[in-house]
């Protein structure tokens, strides 16, 4: 009998098909945006009135089907692919410090429009997963082009470049694309590329093991309490109203 393997990959496809089923029946196809900040958007007012949580909860969720689709179909292919190649725990460590990274680019982009009085204050808000998986990208990237005696992967990495060039052009060109988090997304993953070598969990130096191993403990209970808030944050708001 065949052993089924764990896969984050699909635990984190699962997880976001849970949230936008949640998301939907709360409203949401009714071009209703309310759910999507109660169920933690990326919305710097909120964060700057101590919603910090909300860095990892945008992560996980997604405006429309399409949204969803493109995002989770990517997923799907570079969370196999950095899995199978890297290791699960350096794919769940790259996944998830490429939605913070991401999250905060955006909140410090958004923040600045909203302080610079461009008139969209408490409209902004940004979410998706589009971090974590820009920085699955860099990472191959990375590895492709940056590291020095990196063992060669199976993929061609000239059309990774223009993969996440044409995205980051898409996203100039149509206005709502949140590039900010396109872009912080890949230069986590570009940075973590340095000390997640692919085939092996093996590393060149001790410091390259411990920063990882601390990234991985600080990722993990970053996002257990971002949605634990979460949870406290919507029965509050539900009990208050």
């Amino acid at each position: 009998m065949r052993r089924v393997e764990f896969s984050f990959t699909w635990a984190i496809i699962i997880a976001n098909g849970l949230v936008f089923l949640l998301a939907q029946l709360l409203g949401v196809m009714g071009s209703n945006a309310l759910p999507l900040v109660l169920l933690g958007a990326n919305s710097p007012l909120l964060i700057l009135d101590g919603e910090i949580w909300r860095f990892m909860s945008s992560g996980f969720l997604h405006t429309n089907l399409l949204h969803f689709a493109l995002n989770m179909y990517s997923l799907w292919l570079l969370g196999g692919f950095v899995e199978r190649f890297y290791s699960k725990r350096k794919f769940l460590v790259v996944y998830l410090a490429g939605i913070l990274a991401g999250s905060l680019v955006s909140f410090l982009v958004a923040s600045i429009s909203v302080f610079a009085g461009a008139g969209l204050a408490g409209n902004i808000f940004s979410l998706g997963a589009s971090g974590g998986i820009f920085a699955l990208l860099g990472l191959v990237i990375g590895t492709s082009f940056f590291v020095r005696n990196a063992p060669d992967l199976p993929i061609d990495r000239n059309q990774l470049l223009l993969i996440a060039g044409l995205n980051l052009l898409f996203g100039f060109a149509f206005p709502g694309v949140d590039n900010a988090a396109h872009i912080g997304g890949l230069l986590m993953g570009l940075a973590l590329s340095l000390v997640a070598m692919p085939y092996s969990d093996a590393f060149s130096s001790n410091w390259q093991k411990g920063l990882l191993k601390f990234s991985s403990i600080a990722l993990v209970c970053i996002l257990g309490l971002s949605f634990l808030l979460q949870i406290l944050s919507s029965a509050l708001l539900v009990a208050g109203s």
